[in-house]
């Protein structure tokens, strides 16, 4: 990794020995072995010094160094081996000097880091530790060299692999109190350990478990190797008992880490681990974001994977997939996992006629996961193979899976726009536009000015109740003088998409629709606005009276939604009053529409920190997220979102029923 050329990085093909220090590597040394000759031994890393001192006794007799007579030292080059007289006029090898040095070093350090060991066991006596596996060590290895030691291991998080077995073996009988843990079981979201039980956790994942105890992580980029690896990771020890509410301060603690400049970064609070959920459930993806907006548009859905994907959207992402006027067509692409890796696009092209010629769908939409985001999947060369095949347009929204679901929302919309905006026919044109009656028109009777229609982009539900929200807001934009309110994917299916060139306004109310709004102002000049109409949605939570009637007597007020919606919240509030009010979401936050202090969320960590530290005595947010500020004890507007929670308000689940 340090080459600066492809040249110097060829001139490795010259070495004569390789070094493996982690077992990824070990399929390359084997390779050079085969092909170059060139041999190799493998260093792991170990916090036990015994350990450390036999790996590399083995490691000096493969260079041929084996204790004070140095008779095995191999002779080197010309240079290296002309011989050259001592004080005492004695002819030494210049290779054997430095040879005897070498091991006259590693027998000091083995020393020195014994003595460290010895020092910290005896002041801290019965130590009680967690160790994680999120961290620079094995964590069986590491446990069984600090009970050893004398520490008193009380949990292990790590996945056992066969090569754990002996530490096993080794820490029930010595360590039998020990307990261990899988971080890849479910259950582990509802784990609750006992802080008075342990006195210091080692790793990322041991520190999410106790953030109230002394933390070192332990997970640097640049870890010391070897006996400085074991001094060092005792001084952090040491550091985090000796002062654990400054520990974030220590490089090597919790807080902090080191870049490749010696700079130092902050990280998150004290315990949290990126992206690691303890309390809320996976938020929807952007291929559920997609699906949503092409559900209920007679066309047909495919997932691009080799299966698993479409189960979870259906199963978890798409209410109205259960509702009784019946499903949408969404289908796995059931590619064999040789078939999606190697991205045999004939095969999913045969598939998609087969269905087409069953079903007979006005579209076809492909929607991407991780596998062909990985394989790089030609979204367009499918476009064109299916549409030859099939005679059917094709929608490619190459999401990748790894993405929230408005980026699939913002995707979906944007091909719908670009694939139908502008196929209106041209006798229903001018009614939308407000210039005429047709029937009128047609029968030679006077002209009538009828209201001019608008279009609404951004509505899904993945953030609104797709019955009683639809239904308040074309009543709020009748009321406001539009004649026809076109509610983009969810009602008029792909005739409302088609006559969108040709609205007079458009109205985005969720940060997913801008995208598709800029691209219809630019190409048909049909202006937009952001924001949601006073009173359309959520009963009286959003009607003018209610809302303002609930938050009565709350100076500092919180909203979490996504950013339209908080924003017409906060701006419903502040009509008659001066409160502050703050707007967070988990979501897209377009910076044209933030005011000072809004909040992008990313963590559980960084809500609970917002709660705690922002004195809000008033919350208006999905109910879920209550679960992560049990010390709150102010009051809580439920303001449910579905792709937060995956709970669909209760007349959405009653129409499911």
């Amino acid at each position: 990794s340090r080459c600066e050329s492809y040249e110097q990085f060829l001139e490795m093909s010259e070495a004569h020995f390789n070094l493996v220090l982690n077992p990824e590597c070990r399929a390359a040394a084997d390779d050079l072995s085969e092909r170059l000759g060139m041999p190799y031994m493998e260093l792991k890393r170990f916090y036990d010094p015994e350990r450390i001192h036999r790996q590399y006794s083995a490691f000096f007799k493969v260079l041929g160094l084996q204790g004070e007579n140095n008779e095995n030292v191999k002779e080197g080059n010309a240079s290296e081996t002309v011989d050259s007289e001592d004080a005492a006029g004695t002819q030494r090898n210049p290779r054997e000097d430095r040879g005897r040095r070498l091991l006259e070093r590693e027998q000091r350090d083995y020393e020195e880091t014994i003595q460290v060991v010895r020092e910290f066991h005896r002041k801290h006596p019965d130590l009680k530790i967690a160790i994680g596996e999120t961290l620079n060590a094995d964590p069986f290895e590491l446990s069984l060299a600090l009970a050893s030691g004398g520490a008193r291991v009380m949990e292990v998080f790590g996945t056992v692999a066969a090569e754990s077995m002996p530490y096993i073996t080794r820490l029930a009988q010595i360590s039998p109190q020990t307990r261990f843990y899988c971080n890849q079981d479910p259950s582990m979201m509802f784990f609750r350990g006992d802080e008075n039980e342990i006195c210091l956790a080692l790793g990322k994942d041991a520190a999410h478990y106790h953030p109230e105890t002394a933390q070192v992580n332990w997970n640097e980029d640049r870890q010391p190797f070897g006996y400085a690896g074991v001094r060092k990771l005792y001084e952090a020890m040491e550091a985090a008992l000796g002062n654990p509410a400054d520990s974030t301060e220590t490089e090597l603690l919790s807080g902090k880490e080191a870049d490749s400049g010696g700079q130092m970064i902050p990280q998150p609070a004290s315990g949290q681990v990126h992206g690691f959920r303890r309390h809320l459930t996976p938020f929807a993806p952007d291929q559920s974001g997609a699906v949503s907006v092409l559900y209920a548009l007679g066309g047909m859905t495919v997932i691009v994977d080799a299966g698993g994907c479409a189960g979870n959207i259906c199963g978890f992402d798409e209410p109205r997939w259960l509702m009784p006027q019946g499903a949408g067509a969404v289908f796995s692409a059931g590619l064999r996992d040789m078939d999606a890796i190697l991205g045999r696009d004939d095969l999913l092209v045969e598939k998609l006629t087969e269905a087409a010629q069953t079903i007979r769908p006005e579209f076809i939409a492909l929607v991407g996961t991780p596998v062909p985001a990985v394989i790089a999947t030609d979204y367009r060369a499918l476009k064109r193979m299916a549409e030859k095949k099939t005679s059917l347009k094709v929608l490619p929204v190459p999401t990748n899976g790894m993405e929230l679901y408005d980026r699939g929302i913002e995707a979906a919309f944007l091909e719908l726009m670009k694939t139908y905006a502008g196929e209106m026919p041209q006798d229903i044109s001018a009614a939308v536009n407000g210039t005429c009656d047709t029937s009128e028109r047609e029968s030679g009777t006077e002209r009538k000015q009828t209201p001019p229609a608008i279009g609404v982009i951004g509505f899904t539900p993945m953030d609104f109740r797709i019955s009683e929200d639809a239904a308040a807001l074309k009543k709020a934009l009748t009321e406001q003088g539009y004649g026809e309110v076109l509610i983009y994917g969810l009602e008029g299916g792909l005739d409302a998409v088609r006559r969108a060139a040709s609205v007079s306004r458009n109205l985005v109310v969720s940060p997913a629709g801008i995208a598709a709004a800029d691209y219809l102002e630019k190409t048909f000049a049909i202006p937009y606005e952001t924001g949601y109409p006073s009173g359309s949605a959520d009963g009286d939570l959003l009607s003018e009276d209610g809302l303002v009637r609930q938050t009565e007597g709350s100076d500092r007020i919180l909203i979490v939604h996504q950013q339209v919606r908080a924003n017409a919240l906060r701006e419903q509030i502040r009509k008659d009053s001066k409160q502050s009010v703050t707007a967070a979401s988990w979501f897209m936050m377009l910076p044209e529409m933030q005011e000072e202090g809004d909040v992008s969320l990313r963590e559980e960590g960084d809500f609970i920190s917002l709660v705690r530290d922002g004195g809000y005595d008033l919350i208006i947010a999905d109910p879920v997220l209550k679960r992560l500020v049990p010390f709150y004890g102010g009051k809580w507007i439920d303001a449910v979102h579905f792709a937060v929670s995956g709970q669909a308000p209760a007349a959405d689940r009653q129409s499911r029923a």
